[in-house]
């Protein structure tokens, strides 16, 4: 007899609506819970998917000062995938027309970034997964050069091999 495979694992940062989480339950992810400051982005989520943990604390950086895998019902290195879709706004081209504009990782909405990669630390996930523009992999604004940095420090400290690679979809 074949047994049942267990559902892939998702911790969602910067979850928004949902609709990233909607296409990862969709390939039968199990969303293990939600991180989204956005008040009315946290009801829409409640209300579409109530099973869906919102996890506190709701902004990323202070959620990745403290949470720690067990927190989830994990060990380090246990989750599926962290996903996530950091603010797009610094890395947009719409972004940098206006003249006084500061862009990319300069843009106080990017901030939050860090956080992010943090959890990629402490969470040590198969997979990683960010959504964004094209100008967050691309260009003189591009938050590539500080994911491949911070990826390299992590795979020298705990013996992980993260490398970033980037598509368009």
């Amino acid at each position: 007899m074949v047994g049942r495979r267990r559902a892939l694992r998702v911790l969602s940062a910067f979850s928004g609506a949902g609709g990233l989480d909607l296409g990862l339950e969709a390939a039968s992810f199990r969303v293990l819970g939600c991180v989204e400051k956005d008040d009315l982005a946290r009801e829409t989520l409640a209300r579409n998917r109530p099973g869906w943990k919102l996890l506190e604390p709701s902004d990323v950086t202070e959620f990745a000062r403290t949470v720690r895998p067990a927190d989830l019902g994990l060990e380090r290195g246990q989750l599926d995938l962290l996903a996530g879709g950091p603010p797009c706004q610094p890395f947009s081209k719409a972004a940098q027309w206006h003249a006084k504009a500061r862009a990319g990782l300069d843009d106080p909405r990017a901030a939050c970034f860090p956080g992010f990669i943090q959890l990629i630390e402490t969470f040590l996930p198969k997979v990683v997964l960010i959504e964004n523009v094209q100008g967050f992999t691309e260009g003189k604004t591009s938050a590539l050069p500080l994911l491949q940095e911070s990826l390299n420090r992590i795979n020298s400290s705990t013996r992980t091999s993260y490398k970033a690679s980037a598509n368009v979809l």
